[in-house]
């Protein structure tokens, strides 16, 4: 009875073994057949992104300095009295 217990375990822990050497050889191998596209790929993403972000910052810049802010025509000025300074020491 143990020593098919331990047959089962056996096959069981081969199978786990295959399955990960099975895992690890695929990330490696996709690694090995996508590296040259993907650098490529990333540095076009890259500046597609850099590009977009400069259109948008410069747009935004320009369509807010077309939009016309009224100033005042005078200066505001208000004065203080005494009363109303408090110094502290």
């Amino acid at each position: 009875f143990f020593h098919t217990d331990l047959k089962i375990l056996n096959l069981i822990f081969h199978n786990f073994v295959l399955i990960c050497e099975f895992k690890y050889k695929l990330t490696i191998m996709q690694l090995r057949l996508n590296s040259k596209s993907d650098k490529s790929l990333t540095r076009r993403k890259l500046i597609i992104r850099t590009v977009l972000f400069a259109l948008i910052f410069f747009l935004t810049i320009f369509l807010l300095d077309k939009i016309k802010i009224s100033a005042p025509n005078e200066l505001i000025k208000q004065t203080i009295s005494n009363d109303k300074l408090i110094t502290l020491k």
